[in-house]
């Protein structure tokens, strides 16, 4: 703490520079490789991983907040249960055989709270969102919940099975917080795993993503936002990068110390005014600076189908090829404007059709397209769900006014 408000005048003054795009090649396509053979089957599938960061592979820890606030509503029905649903009796069950609700939670469960229409349910979901994009042969993941004080819930390097096992219990351990907001205890705690005071600079890429529904209230002495920024500029100086999202209205008061956190530390702010948003905004996180990526059959000018990108910037999609030589074009958009643009030629030769190939290439398409109409959906009906909330208050009976 000494030397925090020691250096704090200094800090306030500094700001880090985002570097731009380096002068190597930032965009790396796998297939279609230089020399890639002539094709017997049409549906050919492009992929390869670009921008600046990360080659060397990604830590990442999401620190998930727990304070009160994230009982209030998330503003959709997230777990389909409808208008007037309730908590599922299973996870009221499990919260019970805990025994740790506290009168707080219990009143607020008699008077109808849905918890699985939570900002809380809504944090949940978007990890989980997060977690299920992320090559576990490219990432080492954790797992922190805070609210007064932060801990552990899956160590970094922790395996898929147990990320999704650690979010579970979270479902049935939250009660045991709920009480205040301690940005900077999420991010000490994340940032001596991530880059020990005594350990070498970190070759992997290193981040921090925060998810908080409002501004730091702890610790209350030299200020929380202080504290919070301290905490992000300190990270920032071992390397480790900084992704607050920022959910729902009442976070709104924080963008402000927020903003300053990912600015210190080279991330970036996330605003999600609506939390029923934040599973499909996380799942989409850019960890790369990464705008956008096109592929094209510049031969007869069709795009590609069903075309993903992913957090470390990997990305693939589904191109038809019609027969001879198609000239395959990956365009890659860097965040600071840069562009790279790669071509390779694909010689399809439809004489010799490999019917197994060309069926598991159509079953990969349909999935991927499920995929990507599923969360469309998804978001589709929130955005639904939340239109009609906001008319219904609107059109409050008890209000002498209509807006």
């Amino acid at each position: 703490m000494a030397i925090r408000r020691g250096v704090i005048e200094i800090l306030l003054l500094m700001a880090l520079v985002a570097p731009g795009a380096s002068a190597g090649d930032w965009l790396r396509v796998r297939s279609p490789a230089p020399d890639v053979p002539v094709q017997s089957v049409a549906l050919f599938e492009v992929a390869g991983q670009a921008g600046t960061r990360g080659r060397s592979g990604f830590d990442l820890v999401v620190a998930i907040d727990l304070s009160d606030s994230t009982l209030e509503p998330s503003g959709a029905d997230l777990d389909g249960d409808g208008e007037g649903g309730v908590t599922d009796p299973a996870w009221l069950a499990a919260l019970e055989r805990r025994g740790n609700l506290p009168p707080r939670l219990r009143v607020r469960l008699a008077a109808g709270l849905d918890l699985e229409d939570s900002i809380l349910a809504a944090e949940l979901e978007a990890t989980g969102a997060l977690i299920e994009r992320l090559d576990p042969r490219r990432f080492r993941v954790g797992l922190i919940v805070f609210s007064d004080e932060a801990r552990w819930a899956a160590p970094l390097g922790a395996t898929p099975v147990a990320l999704r096992r650690a979010l579970a219990e979270i479902r049935v351990t939250a009660p045991e917080h709920l009480r205040g907001t301690n940005l900077a205890g999420a991010v000490d705690l994340a940032r001596e795993a991530l880059a020990p005071d005594d350990a070498a600079a970190p070759v992997r890429e290193q981040i921090i993503v925060l998810l908080t529904d409002g501004r730091p209230t702890l610790p209350i002495r030299d200020g929380p936002d202080v504290h919070a920024m301290l905490a992000a500029r300190e990270a920032g100086m071992r390397g480790i990068r900084v992704h607050p999202f920022a959910v729902g209205p009442k976070a709104i008061e924080a963008e402000a110390v927020l903003g300053e956190m990912a600015k210190w530390s080279e991330g970036q702010l996330h605003r999600v005014e609506s939390p029923a948003d934040v599973a499909g905004l996380l799942r989409r996180l850019d960890l790369v600076d990464l705008a956008a990526i096109e592929i094209h059959n510049a031969t007869t000018g069709v795009p590609a189908r069903a075309v993903r990108t992913f957090p470390d910037g990997s990305f693939d999609g589904l191109i038809q090829l019609v027969e001879g030589p198609n000239r395959v074009r990956i365009r890659a958009r860097h965040r600071d404007g840069q562009e790279r643009v790669v071509e390779r030629t694909v010689v399809l030769h439809a004489g010799s059709a490999e019917t197994e190939l060309q069926e598991r290439r159509l079953e990969a398409l349909r999935q991927r397209t499920r995929e990507l109409v599923m969360w469309a959906e998804i978001e589709r009906k929130r955005r639904e769900a939340r239109r009609g909330l906001e008319i219904r208050v609107e059109e409050d009976p008890n209000s002498d006014r209509k807006y």
